[in-house]
């Protein structure tokens, strides 16, 4: 299970390069400073977006109840 492990860590790393400095969002005015990874701020929209879905979504539930 390690060496498999270890084998799609390899895989991964070769493919993203992860030796070079990080892309970030720096917005500022004279009373806000916001400053966030790329990376940070898509893992953020995703969560966002996956909390909205599961307050849409239909919850499902079985047939054989009539309520």
């Amino acid at each position: 299970m390690v060496a498999l492990l270890s084998m799609w860590t390899q895989i991964l790393g070769a493919v993203v390069n992860l030796n070079t400095e990080g892309h970030y969002l720096h917005w500022n005015n004279s009373w806000f400073s916001f400053y966030i990874s790329y990376a940070n701020l898509i893992v953020i929209i995703l969560m966002i977006v996956v909390f909205i879905l599961a307050l849409v979504l239909p919850f499902p539930h079985s047939k054989d109840r009539d309520r």
